[in-house]
């Protein structure tokens, strides 16, 4: 079986659902998200097509016209720029944020992801339990923890940091489909065409989802026999 979606690049274009939900923004702030959400949904298109160097000029013109965001800019030009394989980029874009918003947890994440795929574990664990400790009601640092763990082959404590990222938001597909590779690994297929079931219904068209619960029938198949 193979592993999940290892080291998804946690780009903050995704910050605004999540900080609502936190209560991690104030009028003034959400007001100028509002406004500025034309550009966030175009920078965002780009990105889903990987047209990353006009994804990182909107990011830029975002911070020039809205300075209070400047900070979560830089954290998603460092997620882009992770999303091209520079990850000495996007380390220094994330600390480049982290130094005008040190409590901006995403640029964590892209700090954590960058040092992971570096082969400096030590250095992306203790990004990720910072993000954690900023954002300690978010999925995405437990969802980086799980990774992290994942990418050592240490199955159950990946299963732990799955299972807390989709108990504290039941929607994230992306926990959900890490979770079922664990369980499936753990030969507990069940519980994997569950998890797989859950990412299934938020996203049907999923395709790895499909592909992955392909394999699990067929391993419990063989299992069975």
């Amino acid at each position: 079986m193979r592993g999940g979606r290892i080291f998804a690049v946690l780009a903050c274009t995704a910050w605004l659902a999540t900080a609502v939900a936190q209560d991690a923004i104030d009028d003034t702030s959400f007001n100028q998200m509002s406004k500025s959400s034309v550009l966030w949904k175009r920078e965002h298109a780009l990105e889903d097509a990987d047209r990353f160097r006009e994804a990182i000029a909107v990011c830029v013109q975002i911070g020039r016209e809205y300075p209070t965001q400047n900070a979560l800019a830089q954290s998603a030009i460092a997620g882009l720029n992770g999303r091209q394989g520079r990850y000495r980029d996007e380390i220094a874009w994330a600390r480049r944020a982290l130094a005008a918003d040190p409590k901006l947890f995403q640029a964590e994440i892209n700090l954590g992801t960058a040092q992971a795929q570096l082969g400096h574990p030590a250095l992306a664990q203790a990004a990720y339990e910072r993000a954690l400790a900023l954002a300690p009601t978010s999925p995405l640092p437990l969802y980086s923890l799980g990774a992290l763990a994942e990418a050592r082959h240490d199955v159950p404590a990946a299963t732990a940091f799955y299972e807390r990222s989709v108990a504290l938001d039941p929607k994230f597909g992306s926990g959900w489909f890490n979770l079922a590779a664990m369980q499936a690994q753990a030969g507990r297929f069940d519980d994997a065409l569950a998890s797989l079931d859950k990412v299934l219904a938020l996203d049907p068209t999923a395709e790895d989802a499909k592909a992955m619960r392909r394999h699990v029938e067929a391993d419990k198949a063989a299992a069975a026999r």
